[in-house]
């Protein structure tokens, strides 16, 4: 787990607006009853440490400091001495630390184990004091601290495996995650947010879930922990690599080539690339073809004024417009700032190319071409659908001035391996909405869905709705 140097503070920004639109937090029950918390556990039972006699002999005086475990009945389970003034004091130190009761601490309401640190003070006068010395309780009880915390760290697990999908665009990419590790130092609960390519995900969670991790620990005590990371896709000599010119896009304007005009310091670089829809009629019946789309890279990384130029079908030309609003960028620099430039896409949309590097969606195109569709249904499947990855689809910028609300239906696969393919709009009250929900639809990502032990194809069919952005 790591941060992307190479794309730099702007990318986890971009990708966190990405997820914050994707995963509103729920509104405060503000019916839920207070919880007050105790705070630190409260001692209710006293043993006095015994003086030990080698201690007594050398008339010395001393004090150790004790880590231990109360449980949540208040109970001490654990108990070690952190260090001493002399190593005499310790053994009886710990000894009657073990012997301690407490009133345990609480979280949220309930009684919950802490550690904590205590100093036990060792005093010839206290010894004389038949029933244990006041003082000497009081000092301890005063001294009780939480121990500190230390946070989960990886222990095994290497880097994700680089898409061979990718390879000719030179994305570097990042994947962020959000999991929790328990007791023995096991993930749980991984959850994907964000992705800066849909073909970073399967090999993200490959990875992710290879990692084990030192337990998050409360002074001695393991603790459950909530973590996020980052999950690396870096391309050797990138700076060598035009990038923006592998993935299709070229500046319209470009101030370098005019002499006129002041050059850029720093080009835009891709952030996050979302690829278009082959049209579902299209690429059954095997036609071929490309578009053009002209748009803004705004000072922001946002995509603006996205126009189709030309297209030798208008279903290129919508696919590939829908699919260029959720990218973003890190903006050009020019003067110190960032600056807003004139970008154009160029996508093909080659059937010997897209099916080469998808072999899944070729094996897809086949048999629906042959309908052989026999059990492709969802009956009889070992587990529920589970979806790993999924974002929302963005919200047509042509359709903000009007405010419409929509819907859309989308049919598609869910192959082998669990990646979303032929997207079909099924119905739409607005083209727009249709390709905006097929665009998102083919950046999902499923458990591999099976049917008795073995991987299968699935058809699914999943209504959207949109509401205008507030």
């Amino acid at each position: 787990m790591s941060t992307n140097r190479l794309l730099g503070p702007l990318l986890l920004a971009g990708i966190a607006l990405v997820t914050a639109l994707a995963a509103q937090p729920p509104p405060a029950d503000k019916s839920a009853s207070l919880q007050v918390d105790m705070g630190l556990p409260i001692m209710v039972s006293w043993a006095t440490p015994a003086y030990p006699k080698e201690a007594v002999d050398r008339k010395i005086e001393g004090r150790v400091q004790v880590r231990l475990i109360v449980d949540k009945s208040g109970a001490v389970t654990q108990a070690r001495a952190l260090r001493s003034t002399d190593k005499v004091f310790e053994a009886a130190a710990v000894q009657a630390a073990k012997q301690w009761r407490f009133e345990p601490a609480t979280e949220d309401g309930k009684k919950v184990a802490k550690c904590v640190d205590m100093t036990v003070p060792f005093r010839l006068a206290d010894m004389r004091e038949k029933a244990g010395s006041p003082m000497q309780r009081a000092q301890v009880v005063q001294s009780l601290t939480y121990a500190p915390s230390t946070p989960a760290a990886k222990k095994t697990g290497g880097d994700p495996d680089y898409p061979d999908s990718l390879l000719s665009r030179h994305l570097p990419g990042i994947v962020l995650v959000d999991f929790s590790v328990d007791l023995e130092g096991r993930l749980q609960g991984l959850t994907l947010l964000a992705a800066t390519h849909s073909d970073f995900i399967r090999p993200a969670l490959d990875a992710a879930e290879r990692w084990t991790f030192h337990p998050a620990k409360q002074g001695d005590l393991a603790i459950p922990a909530s973590m996020k990371g980052t999950l690396e896709f870096l391309v050797l000599d990138v700076a060598r690599i035009d990038v923006l010119a592998t993935n299709g896009v070229t500046l319209t304007k470009d101030p370098a080539d005019s002499a006129n005009v002041e050059p850029l310091d720093q080009k835009p670089e891709i952030v996050v690339a979302v690829d278009p829809v082959y049209p579902y009629d299209l690429r059954l019946a095997g036609t071929e073809g490309e578009a053009v789309v002209d748009f803004v890279i705004r000072s922001d990384g946002r995509v603006d004024a996205v126009t189709v130029r030309e297209a030798t079908q208008p279903e290129f030309g919508r696919a590939l417009a829908a699919a260029l609003e959720c990218w973003l960028f890190r903006p050009a620099h020019k003067s110190g700032s960032y600056v807003s430039v004139p970008a154009a896409l160029r996508q093909k949309f080659n059937l010997a190319e897209a099916d080469g590097s998808q072999p899944a969606a070729a094996r897809l195109v086949d048999r629906l071409r042959n309908n052989d569709t026999e059990g492709m249904g969802a009956k009889g499947l070992d587990a529920r659908l589970n979806p790993r990855y999924r974002m929302p689809p963005a919200y047509p910028a042509k359709l903000l001035s009007e405010k419409l609300a929509g819907k859309a239906e989308i049919a598609f696969i869910i192959d082998r391996e669990g990646h979303c393919r032929l997207a079909r709009i099924v119905s739409a009250n607005h083209e727009l909405f249709g390709w905006a929900a097929a665009t998102a639809v083919e950046r999902w990502v499923f458990d591999p869905p099976k049917r008795g032990g073995q991987p299968v194809d699935v058809r699914v069919t999943i209504p959207f709705t949109f509401d205008p952005p507030k």
